[in-house]
């Protein structure tokens, strides 16, 4: 969405979880996942929206201050666009998992 608006921002480059997985291996190390909170939440379409028009997210963090503005009534004609009723509850399991890596 932000390149219709002409803006050539890209997020920082993040290693790819499979690339670090990959390194941990070579050096030996054994992963174990660790489920530690599992939970649901039960927001509607309109609250959802209103965390990202506040920044809560972190993938909203890095777009600057101005393209942020800019670009953001597109987004949230788009997302409205999604929903009929943007006060209905949908409800979303969240899964909160640890690695766990062991070193030799």
């Amino acid at each position: 969405m932000l390149g219709k608006h002409g803006s050539t921002f890209e997020r920082r480059a993040r290693p790819q979880t499979e690339d670090t997985h990959r390194a941990f291996r070579a050096h030996g190390a054994t992963l174990r996942v660790v489920n530690y909170l599992t939970h649901q939440t039960h927001r509607t379409p309109r609250e959802r929206l209103e965390r990202v028009r506040n920044r809560v997210h972190s993938w909203t963090w890095e777009i600057p201050n101005d393209l942020f503005a800019e670009t953001f009534p597109a987004f949230e004609a788009a997302y409205c666009s999604r929903f009929p009723d943007l006060d209905q509850t949908f409800p979303k399991t969240h899964i909160n998992e640890l690695e766990v890596w062991t070193f030799p």
